[in-house]
């Protein structure tokens, strides 16, 4: 579609920009973020990178780049790509690619991760723009998760039953992926169980559960 059209950024460019990104959340300051707090005076600098992170991420998926991102992030060594990827999931909105970020940093690995896999495993959000982004995050967390630590994710509010059947989805999927001994087995069963007394699963829920199963 934008083939012959001229954006000005090429892989060095989009590189450039990646790496600025890293710098700038190194040295915690920046003119950008200033300029940004005077249209938004409650931002804090963390939202501010993450958002950038994000945004920039983003630009993968823009054909008007024509793939000058996607070769830049390629060509990324895995740290830089960890720490990006981390510095994006700050961002706590989901959005369009919430869950391809989630799923690159899972790839690469999640052990200095643990903030972002406990916040996007802790909770499922009825608001948010993309419903199955939303669950994509949630299931990656807990499954990564389940690879790190040995205690659950904590459900942040179970104040309805939709909420309740999510923090028991999120049990069931970490204890599907750690079915290594007896122990492990029996609070699977138990997590089992409860979901089973409490409530039906949905179809969406059903269908994440079995796909960590077969994972």
């Amino acid at each position: 579609m934008f083939r012959g059209f001229r954006t000005g950024i090429d892989t060095d460019s989009a590189s450039n920009e990646f790496r600025r990104i890293l710098a700038v959340a190194d040295a915690g300051d920046d003119p950008l973020y200033h300029l940004e707090r005077e249209g938004n005076p409650d931002v804090t600098f963390s939202q501010f990178v993450a958002k950038w992170a994000f945004a920039t991420l983003g630009k993968i998926f823009e054909d008007i780049f024509q793939g000058a991102y996607y070769e830049a992030y390629q060509l990324l060594p895995e740290e830089e790509k960890r720490k990006l990827l981390i510095l994006a999931l700050q961002d706590t909105h989901v959005g369009l690619f919430t869950d391809w970020c989630m799923r690159q940093l899972c790839k690469i690995g999640c052990g200095d991760a643990q903030d972002v896999l406990r916040r996007y495993g802790s909770r499922i959000d009825p608001e948010t723009f993309s419903s199955q982004d939303c669950v994509e995050c949630f299931s990656m967390a807990n499954e990564a998760w389940a690879k790190i630590a040995g205690e659950l994710i904590s459900y942040r509010e179970i104040s309805s039953p939709d909420h309740q059947v999510w923090a028991i989805i999120g049990e069931l999927i970490f204890w599907a992926k750690r079915q290594d001994d007896a122990n492990l087995r029996a609070g699977f069963r138990s997590s089992v169980t409860n979901c089973c007394v409490s409530h039906r699963l949905c179809q969406m829920c059903s269908g994440k559960l079995a796909e960590a199963i077969r994972g």
